[in-house]
């Protein structure tokens, strides 16, 4: 069966200024459509969030902001047991260096900091777009790391971002890898989607969102500490 290796990705923050800016990368291995993956494991956390969370409102999407951040380190431990039955998400161990149905890639810079120093080297307009460039091109870094993950099985690398502004730095940075790698890794196809009908991108919201709150007022202990168990 043709397996394709899935990078959802989404941030936290604001890549043109700010202290803190986040982009988190949710990998999976799928058969599936983009928009199927995840769907029933995001499905059962929903549900969980009024059966075992109290949670009063109406939950159309998952995200980070709209999550109580006491429980984001549960609800994503939560989400990997359902991970195990959801019927979408391969987890047969071989992937990456962890026997995990996903594994998770992020990095965090200070915009502002940042801008002010490619301003030295770019056109100041110019800075904001190479910072989020630079950002993807991180959390993209195992696909040329074969001490990190394994692609034998993977046909086909499909880029999940949540916004058409990531269409640049995606293509840019895909094209760079493949030609320019150490390594030689499957076609990447970049699909830009809309994150309330991919539930893959509502995870990576929600990596996103609880590391950048961490990052910033050192909540979210329990979600930082999952994330790093799962990194690839």
């Amino acid at each position: 069966m043709s397996e394709t290796l899935y990078i959802f990705v989404d941030e936290s923050g604001q890549y043109a200024q700010g202290s803190h800016y986040v982009v988190a990368g949710c990998w999976c291995v799928s058969s599936s459509r983009p928009g199927n993956v995840f769907q029933n494991a995001v499905s059962q956390l929903v549900e969980s969030l009024t059966t075992s969370y109290g949670y009063g409102g109406t939950v159309n999407e998952l995200k980070g902001t709209s999550l109580p951040t006491e429980h984001l380190g549960e609800l994503l431990r939560n989400l990997e047991q359902y991970s195990y039955n959801d019927g979408t998400v391969g987890h047969d161990g071989t992937t990456w260096n962890h026997a995990r149905p996903f594994a998770c890639t992020y990095h965090h810079l200070n915009p502002t900091v940042g801008t002010e120093l490619l301003a030295d080297y770019l056109p100041r307009p110019d800075a904001p777009q190479a910072l989020q460039t630079l950002a993807l091109a991180k959390i993209l870094n195992p696909l040329h790391h074969r001490a990190r993950i394994d692609l034998s099985d993977i046909d086909t690398i499909r880029l999940v971002p949540d916004a058409e502004v990531w269409n640049t730095p995606a293509s840019r940075v895909s094209s760079a890898l493949q030609q320019h790698g150490q390594l030689e890794i499957p076609d990447i196809e970049v699909n830009t989607r809309d994150s309330a009908k991919t539930p893959g991108i509502q995870v990576s919201d929600m990596m996103a969102y609880s590391l950048r709150t961490n990052y910033k007022s050192g909540n979210c202990q329990s979600a930082e500490r999952f994330l790093s168990e799962i990194q690839c």
